[in-house]
């Protein structure tokens, strides 16, 4: 479970150290020196990509990952909720990474943002902590989601109606502490919900909003304030914080369950042989759906009932006649 947190930690470390270079080539040598040296690190990057990864063919035609990929979303909602949640949450993430250079150079007129974004970045290795903390406590990480999507929606609040540059940088670093939180919490919630035969082609679908949504604002960009470009943030924060509470709802019941089933003892019962008592007391912490809790709790007080021991009538008192 702690790999996605690791990957998110590293991946910061790396973040943080490419923001203080940045920022010092741009002091030194000009804007233009920290994309320069972008440029050396993707050449790097490409050549040991091509010396050490081994390619990753098959014989499955394209239109068979696209194809199953649309009825898993279709028949599950736990991963329409997943895709959907994520995709509200990165959106508003992209416009934000939009906004915060020019919004802090209205607040400022000398920002380094190789060091602002270097503090961002610690501000994410902070949330990776954080997520690893939670789930050592025994946190269901559908909760530690939840409470990520409220706290960013206050921190963008308060950047949008507070104008000084301390509060408004305290804000961001807050948002990416979120950001930090959200990245392994929500890859281990795919790698749990989603099949892994079609969770890039799936996880791609669910990119084709986001994108709509980011280049529809960034249309409309000039005739929005920094204010009403960070509430409209807010309000995409809303839906994701809605579909993760749909998430926590189903994690929560199959939870409810599995504990019941594994305090169930095991009886061996012969019930009439009819539909309505033919149950099983197991339950599958990825299969059941919030939407048959019904059923779900009726086919547990069937195997409950069906496990407490029957209680033998007392033999009757002997006649007279019977006494020796």
């Amino acid at each position: 479970m702690l790999t996605f947190s690791i990957c998110t930690s590293g991946n910061s470390i790396v973040a943080i150290l490419c923001g203080v270079v940045a920022g010092l080539s741009s002091d030194l040598l000009g804007h233009v020196a920290p994309f320069d040296l972008a440029l050396v690190a993707l050449v790097i990057g490409s050549l040991i990509i091509r010396k050490t990864w081994k390619e990753n063919a098959n014989d499955v035609q394209w239109s068979d990952p696209f194809t199953h990929a649309l009825d898993v979303i279709t028949t599950d909602r736990k991963v329409l909720y997943l895709g959907l949640s994520q995709s509200f949450f990165e959106s508003s993430m992209y416009l934000f990474v939009f906004m915060w250079t020019p919004t802090l150079q209205d607040t400022h007129d000398k920002v380094s943002h190789g060091w602002v974004f270097a503090t961002f970045m610690v501000g994410v290795l902070l949330g990776s902590f954080i997520f690893k903390a939670a789930l050592r406590r025994g946190m269901m990480v559908e909760r530690v989601v939840q409470s990520v999507c409220m706290v960013a929606m206050g921190s963008l609040v308060t950047a949008a109606y507070m104008n000084t540059l301390t509060i408004r940088l305290l804000s961001f670093c807050i948002f990416e502490v979120c950001c930090g939180v959200f990245w392994p919490a929500h890859a281990l919630m795919r790698a749990r919900y989603i099949p892994a035969e079609v969770r890039s082609t799936l996880m791609n679908l669910f990119r084709v909003p986001l994108n709509a949504i980011v280049i529809l604002v960034l249309f409309m960009i000039e005739r929005l304030s920094d204010t009403t470009v960070f509430l409209v943030c807010v309000i995409l924060l809303g839906p994701a914080t809605f579909f993760t509470n749909k998430l926590v709802a189903y994690a929560e019941e199959d939870a409810m369950l599995s504990r019941l089933a594994s305090g169930l003892p095991t009886v061996v019962a012969t019930p009439k042989p009819t539909a309505a008592t033919t149950v099983t007391a197991t339950s599958s912490f990825f299969s059941t759906s919030v939407d048959e809790s019904i059923d779900d709790s009726l086919a547990e007080a069937a195997a409950l009932a069906a496990a407490v021991p029957q209680t033998e009538t007392p033999p009757a008192p002997l006649s007279p006649q019977e006494l020796p």
